[in-house]
């Protein structure tokens, strides 16, 4: 009983300790406004702090010495193996398996470098597609701002006419119900704004509440590589990571079905191994023509995104003229303020989509250049 009750003080007391350390160590922001000195990043400063500080940064080469270990595992019960049968001791595996251990050894090796590239590669896109949304996000928040300002006015200029007799009830209601709209998605945007700087304060290792300021803007002159599609074809079915998984899935396949041959194994056993061989023959050649195909979508879909570039200009070119001409009949006394705040809103939601136009094209261009090389798909090492 005594035994009982002095483990239920120790953990009292634990919990209490604990309790006090979390009230020492943190210091909740009580708000949702972003905190303390602002951090001004540039966009090659935020893409070097997340592959350097942050978890998933970090989480890279931790995925590094983790293969490491592995290929150590596998050498060593190669060894093993080879030891027992350099004394002349009867065991279950053969030489043949040692030399398949090793073989998968110097693969995940090798393969780890190649993974950490496309580890890096989706980092960086990740990076580049939040750090330029949050400044597109920005500007969709000013644009809602000015929308509820427009419509405000609108609510209270009908509310006036109808006090005249000018406007029937159902006008009222229904500009009433533009403006609280308006409100609710002015507010709608702010709350994405916010949600979508704090994750991006945890992608790069900050406190979900630092005031973080992003100093670059995006170019629509993305510099592609200036490269034939064959050529990037070529490029790819030499450096992509899942040419390099298929070739050592057959040759593992290879090398499993010639060591059964020197073992006493069940039928079963022989057949299924006969099936992954056959498996791996044609799944091999298929990741030749998966990549191709990979290639040739990424640089179809990186020419589509340029060429919206230019379509989403015109619009925003086009919005821009009827603002002038509505400025100048409102100089003329021919329309109302309202018409022109209306353009107004209208000219900076196009400037706002052409910038999403322009993310999405340098987002293609990352896309496609790293199709040439390792990509971004990482092999299972496991």
């Amino acid at each position: 009983m005594k035994k009982k009750v002095v483990s239920v003080i120790l953990v009292g007391c634990l919990m209490i300790s604990c309790i006090g350390w979390i009230s020492a160590d943190t210091d909740i922001v009580n708000s949702m406004d972003f905190q303390g000195e602002a951090v001004k990043l540039s966009l090659n400063e935020a893409i070097d702090r997340a592959l350097t500080e942050s978890v998933s940064g970090k989480t890279i080469e931790w995925n590094e010495k983790k293969a490491e270990a592995e290929y150590w595992e596998f050498m060593e019960n190669s060894d093993d193996i080879d030891a027992v049968w350099d004394a002349g001791i009867s065991y279950a595996s053969t030489r043949s398996d040692a030399e398949i251990l090793e073989f998968t050894g110097r693969f995940y090796r090798e393969q780890r470098k190649r993974n950490k590239t496309a580890e890096q590669n989706a980092l960086k896109a990740q990076v580049i597609e939040v750090y330029f949304s949050i400044n597109n996000l920005n500007e969709l928040v000013e644009i809602n701002r000015e929308n509820v300002k427009v419509r405000q006015t609108l609510y209270d200029n009908c509310k006036t006419k109808f006090e005249l007799g000018m406007v029937a009830k159902q006008d009222v209601l229904k500009a009433e119900y533009e403006m609280m709209n308006a409100q609710t998605t002015y507010e709608e945007s702010v709350v994405n704004l916010k949600n979508a700087k704090m994750s991006f304060n945890l992608l790069l290792g900050y406190e979900p509440m630092q005031e973080v300021v992003l100093t670059d803007t995006i170019s629509e002159n993305a510099h592609a590589e200036d490269i034939s599609i064959a050529d990037a074809v070529s490029q790819a079915l030499l450096e992509r990571n899942e040419i390099y998984a298929a070739k050592f899935q057959f040759d593992l396949a290879e090398m499993t079905m010639e060591s059964l041959k020197k073992k006493t194994v069940s039928a079963s056993h022989h057949k299924k191994q006969k099936v992954a061989l056959e498996q791996s023959i044609v799944e091999y050649p298929i990741a030749f023509d998966k990549v191709e195909m990979d290639v040739r979508e990424k640089y179809m879909d990186m020419q589509q995104k340029k060429a919206a570039i230019e379509t989403s200009k015109k619009s925003v070119e086009a919005l821009e003229e009827a603002l002038r001409l509505v400025q100048l009949s409102y100089e003329a006394g021919l329309s109302i303020l309202t018409d022109v705040q209306e353009l107004q809103t209208q000219v900076f939601q196009a400037k706002v989509g052409l910038s999403n136009t322009i993310l999405d094209y340098n987002l293609a261009v990352d896309a496609f250049n790293e199709s040439m090389g390792a990509g971004r798909f990482v092999v299972p090492l496991s």
